[in-house]
């Protein structure tokens, strides 16, 4: 925009210079060029690489004879369709060993000493989860696995384009088709892809409950919101936020904490069909499952002390951020800040280290640096050396995996060092994105001691 004395007005292309438009295009469509040019790389490489380097290692292992694609929902088809068949308990010895056989080709061996624990792969999730995929069970998994790859596939477009308009991004093609691109073609949602992993669809869950938050629907989006708990560790901190936001006000917002909580409480009971005991089985499963998967990023990375000191701190800091926004209308553009941060801590803190594909929760906070690239706060030394450390971070997947597929027409067997290389910063990435977060929060609450708007 231009200004003309007092008067404002949008400057459009017909008022500009060739001089001043020719760059803007030229700009838009290389940055179109470059961003299919990593996706058909970051496409190739997890398609004709990466999954096939999976799949030899379970077959060294004698482990490969069963489902590879689809086998995080395997589990949930499975014993959903044990219980309306046979009603079988989900949580049993018995069906791990029959999930384990579908997955592997066998059941585990504790006398092979290549083969994870006993316990590897048993249902880990609600029992409630098992009758919300009960219409798939009439299907065979061959069939369900295509059609839930599909729709976790639609419904990640969905949540891109609803976080999208959440946050305010301009409203260009290009600029959508740029970030739905990069991200469907990224490395935690092909793997989540083909894995069919139900963290896509809560993900999914979770923004449209926001939209409908930020749209007076408060009631729907309490429903929502409580479906997001068939995997209760990618949101239960942003579910705390938002009770303490609707009981700091309860007048105004019953109707939210109502949706929540009845929803919860249907979910809940309804789980008792299938097991009357079911969450005490849940709980001892969750206490079984840090024995074989990775602990969270800061004691992964840091070790036991000091992972749990900087947890410990992470949380304390997300029970602040909770405090402060107990007041704030959601429509405000002061709300979404916080609740991007509480799901990049969530990341960080509470979900297991090799769980790349839940990483999806941090796509709002990466949108939002996109939104406010150009901002004051970020304009710092300091914040320009952390934005490019995260950017960088990023990017590297898809310039890797150029590099790794360019290698893999030269080199007949490439070495695991070098095939891994596009994955090899999955897990600095989201303390790089809470760092830039971190920034934004503190020139928030700056421009609050100064009495300016935030």
């Amino acid at each position: 925009m231009r200004e003309y004395g007092p008067a404002v007005r949008t400057l459009t292309i017909d008022d500009m210079s060739p001089s001043e438009v020719l760059p803007g295009v030229v700009r838009l469509r290389s940055a179109l060029l470059v961003a299919f040019l990593f996706a058909a790389a970051m496409g190739y490489y997890h398609l004709k690489i990466f999954l096939p380097r999976a799949q030899a290692v379970y077959a060294a292992k004698e482990m490969g004879k069963g489902y590879f694609f689809g086998d995080d929902f395997y589990p949930i088809w499975r014993t959903s369709r044990e219980w309306r068949l046979h009603e079988l308990d989900p949580y049993s010895s018995v069906m791990t060993q029959a999930i384990q056989t579908g997955l592997f080709g066998r059941p585990l061996d504790a006398g092979k000493p290549n083969d994870p624990p006993l316990t590897y792969r048993e249902f880990s999730y609600p029992a409630f989860i098992d009758i919300l995929v009960l219409p798939f069970t009439w299907l065979p998994f061959s069939v369900v696995r295509i059609a839930c790859a599909s729709i976790i596939l639609q419904a990640t477009v969905a949540s891109i384009a609803l976080w999208m308009r959440i946050l305010e991004l301009p409203s260009s093609p290009a600029l959508w088709t740029i970030v739905i691109l990069l991200t469907l073609f990224s490395y935690p949602v092909l793997e989540g892809v083909a894995a069919v992993q139900v963290g896509l669809a809560v993900s999914f869950l979770l923004v449209a409950s926001l939209a409908m938050l930020r749209s007076g629907l408060e009631l729907s989006a309490g429903y929502l919101l409580a479906l997001t708990t068939i995997k209760p560790q990618m949101t239960m901190l942003v579910i705390a936020f938002l009770l303490l936001w609707a009981l700091s006000e309860w007048r105004q917002r019953w109707r939210f904490a109502t949706g929540l909580v009845s929803g919860v409480a249907v979910l809940v009971l309804s789980a008792s069909f299938i097991s009357t005991s079911w969450l005490t089985q849940w709980l001892r499963v969750l206490l079984r499952y840090g024995g074989y998967s990775q602990p969270p990023l800061p004691i992964y990375l840091f070790g036991i002390q000091m992972g749990k000191a900087l947890s410990a701190v992470l949380l304390a800091g997300a029970g602040i951020l909770a405090w402060q926004i107990r007041h704030v209308p959601a429509k405000s553009s002061e709300f979404m800040l916080p609740i991007c941060s509480a799901l990049a801590i969530s990341v960080v803190v509470l979900l297991p280290g090799q769980a790349v594909y839940d990483h999806i929760l941090l796509l709002p906070g990466v949108l939002l640096l996109v939104r406010l690239k150009g901002g004051p706060v970020l304009r710092t030394r300091v914040a320009r050396v952390i934005l490019a450390v995260t950017a960088a971070a990023i990017a590297w997947q898809w310039i890797a995996a150029i590099a790794v597929v360019a290698s893999s027409f030269l080199v007949a067997n490439l070495s695991d060092t070098w095939a891994l290389l596009p994955i090899r910063t999955a897990a600095s990435i989201p303390f790089a994105i809470l760092a830039c977060l971190g920034l934004l929060l503190r020139r928030r609450n700056l421009s609050r001691l100064e009495g300016r708007p935030p």
